[in-house]
């Protein structure tokens, strides 16, 4: 997630997530720091899953393509919707084990059915197929089939650790700034190396949450007509050699206006992100400091500037991991052995949703009945057992002594349930 941050990322389609549940600490983890997530797992094995994770500001919702019984490969789909009636479709797609008719089969099914609806659709993920082998016949096929669609592949140099264009993005639509595609072979985050990629510009949905802020731009100052108007405030400046408080103050005010020219004050609205509750100034600065040494390293290429780099990221994770630590820790702690409170704290942070505890019922006489016939049955099958078995336990053939008053009491709620049915 700190990637995600560091690089501004606004959609992400991830493949492998290894995930066995909608929900956990995982995917609460992601929400954390100002995601959503969407994705679809395995129920019968380990390993694959594919996901789309979002910023949470941003109108995105799963889509249910029809497309049923497809086994060659994991997708997940989603649609963002922008402003205007552009809706964009994003399909994560993720393909192992040999290659097959039928995975070609159905994925021309797919795309059948997703060109239908939409207009601008974007395909990323791990296909397992080495597109770098141009005369190879399953990179022909699959190029072909993705033509016939009208999809152009934005992924030219190796995507693997081991070499092999494997991870592909697809595009209909020329949506996608091909010239922007970047690989960043120098992060060690997983045998497949992660793709940027831009979009040209369009105006999303509103976003769930927004604010208003202010600022200059003071990128766009003309930096000699700024130094020659600066240089003109001390004629104009009045000097009160009795109070040193108003000169500073009519200095300030100079400036400032000469500021305003240049670069006057603006306002506009964005969309405001959630981050980690635990993302505090400091955490925030040594990010800078990390991001600066990476930048540095990138830059020179040079093996003490690496080293300086890596040193700077163990530093950064250390301090995430004690200030996460120290937030979870107060924030239990807070809940002063409230058991209840407790746990939903860490419902929240597993990410877990509560289930209503009963189920829901407009006939309250039918509620009580279903419920009352319940433990009479139970009961039932608790005496046929016992009948049943009476042989393999010989206390229960032996005189019984009278029940203490609490078996008692027991006894005579259940006499009076069994009752209920008559």
């Amino acid at each position: 997630m700190i990637f995600f941050q560091d690089y501004n990322i606004d959609v992400a389609l991830i493949t492998e997530t290894w995930l066995v549940e909608q929900s956990n600490n995982t995917t609460a983890k992601i929400k954390s720091y100002g995601y959503d997530i969407i994705h679809d797992f395995r129920n019968d094995s380990r390993g694959g899953g594919t996901a789309v994770i979002f910023k949470a500001g941003l109108s995105v919702c799963a889509v249910n393509l029809n497309v049923d019984d497809i086994t060659s490969f994991g997708f997940t789909t989603v649609n963002m919707r922008c402003c205007t009636d552009m809706k964009i479709l994003f399909l994560c797609l993720y393909r192992t084990g040999p290659i097959t008719k039928l995975f070609f089969d159905e994925l021309n099914t797919l795309l059948a059915a997703l060109s239908l609806k939409y207009d601008y659709v974007v395909i990323g993920g791990d296909f397992n197929i080495h597109v770098q082998n141009l005369g190879d016949k399953d990179t022909i096929d699959l190029k072909e089939a993705m033509k016939s669609y009208g999809f152009g592949q934005c992924v030219k140099n190796s995507t693997h650790c081991r070499g092999g264009t494997l991870d592909l993005l697809y595009d209909n639509s020329n949506l996608i700034d091909v010239q922007t595609v970047e690989i960043h072979d120098k992060y060690d985050l997983s045998d497949h190396y992660p793709i940027i990629a831009c979009t040209k510009k369009f105006t999303t949905a509103a976003a769930k949450e927004t604010k208003k802020i202010v600022y200059r731009d003071l990128r766009s100052i003309d930096r000699l007509a700024f130094a020659h108007d600066l240089s003109k405030v001390p004629e104009l400046l009045k000097i009160d050699h009795n109070n040193l408080q108003n000169t500073v103050a009519g200095l300030f005010g100079a400036v400032t206006e000469v500021l305003d020219t240049h670069a006057p004050v603006m306002t506009k609205t964005i969309s405001y992100v959630h981050t980690a509750q635990w993302f505090d100034s400091e955490y925030k600065e040594q990010r800078t400091l990390r991001r600066k040494a990476e930048r540095r390293w990138l830059r020179t290429q040079l093996d003490s500037d690496k080293d300086f780099y890596k040193q700077i990221n163990r530093e950064t994770n250390a301090m995430a991991k004690l200030k996460k630590q120290k937030y979870y820790q107060q924030k239990i702690n807070s809940k002063d052995g409230d058991a209840r409170a407790i746990y939903d704290v860490v419902n929240k942070e597993m990410d877990r949703k509560q289930k209503a505890p009963l189920p829901e019922c407009d006939d309250m006489s039918l509620l009580a009945k279903n419920f009352n016939n319940f433990f009479i049955e139970k009961i039932k099958k608790i005496r046929d057992n016992l009948s049943k078995n009476a042989h393999k336990f010989p206390l229960l053939n032996k005189p019984q002594t009278p029940p203490s008053v609490a078996d008692a009491d027991c006894l005579i709620w259940t006499s009076n349930l069994v009752q209920l049915r008559n």
